[in-house]
């Protein structure tokens, strides 16, 4: 296996990865708003030297590039699964809910591909689900649960003939690994400047949602099962780190994000669809940051 590394000129590291015996590579490139590219690898392009063909191919629109994801895969539908966890104020979910539709359906108008806005919008599924008893103030472990069932039951409903069968350790479709939680700090964030001001139109410059990996499971989790050194050694490292509790947890990786309302987007869904131990990285920040990708 072998690693090319470019640089943005925010100067981060993005990793090519090499395959003696698949000549493809995944691009995580932050062309606009980012997406996962697959690249074809020719000889300029293993030296070093990316061809300009190939560059041109990784600049089309997200849009284009999540309508082939799709076709693909057989995936009938695209969008977040959205936990409802605060209860406190029907008015200002109802605003909500209307907005972030009409947020991601400008995301597919914003790439001016006016043949693909049509199916994109129909297959776009925001899935709310509000239940007061089971969801208010829930923990992200227990949305998880509720979640992998729902997941597993839902990907063979929505997709009757989806390219491959359901793995979530896989690159399976962001739909089916990952889901958002409302709670009432990221709600007022996203339509109250502060929880004394009056509700705004649209989005808040600095709001957020709570982005959740459904699948995540902590280290101590994997080494229970594995019992691997390397595990044991790296749980220690980050016991020394003294990481911050949140929600219990004191490692570097939390599970979930808090990811700017900007990033619920068409491209972003798609930057999404790649396997999880290569895109979280590149865009995870332990809360209380704020992600912007």
């Amino acid at each position: 296996m072998r690693y090319l590394i470019l640089t943005r000129p925010s100067g981060r590291q993005l990793p090519f990865r090499q395959s003696s015996t698949n000549l493809s590579c995944s691009f995580f490139a932050p062309l606009g708003k980012s997406a996962l590219f697959q690249l074809p690898l020719s000889r300029s392009f293993t030296s070093g030297v990316i061809k300009p063909q190939a560059m041109l191919d990784a600049m089309s629109p997200a849009t284009r590039l999540l309508d082939e994801y799709l076709r693909e895969g057989g995936y009938q539908k695209w969008g977040w699964l959205i936990y409802r966890s605060t209860y406190q104020n029907d008015e200002d979910w109802n605003c909500f809910k209307g907005v972030i539709m009409e947020a991601m359906r400008k995301s597919i108008e914003y790439h001016k591909t006016p043949d693909l806005d049509h199916s994109l919008d129909q297959s776009l599924s925001l899935t709310f689900l509000e239940d007061r008893p089971s969801f208010e103030n829930a923990s992200k472990d227990q949305l998880r649960a509720h979640f992998q069932g729902w997941a597993q039951r839902a990907y063979f409903a929505e997709n009757p003939r989806p390219f491959e069968a359901f793995n979530p350790n896989l690159a399976t479709a962001p739909r089916y690994r990952y889901f958002i939680q409302i709670d009432e700090k990221s709600l007022q964030s996203l339509l109250h400047d502060t929880e004394s001001s009056p509700r705004l139109k649209g989005l808040q410059s600095y709001g957020y949602v709570n982005f959740v990996d459904g699948w995540w499971k902590s280290l101590r989790e994997h080494y229970a099962t594995s019992q691997d050194p390397d595990l044991k050694e790296e749980i220690d490292e980050q016991l020394a780190h003294d990481y911050q509790s949140i929600e219990g947890c004191v490692e570097e990786n939390t599970g979930w994000t808090m990811l700017h309302r900007l990033d619920m987007s068409v491209d972003f869904y798609h930057y999404t669809s790649g396997f999880v131990e290569d895109v979280w990285p590149l865009y995870y920040q332990r809360p209380p940051g704020i992600t912007l990708w």
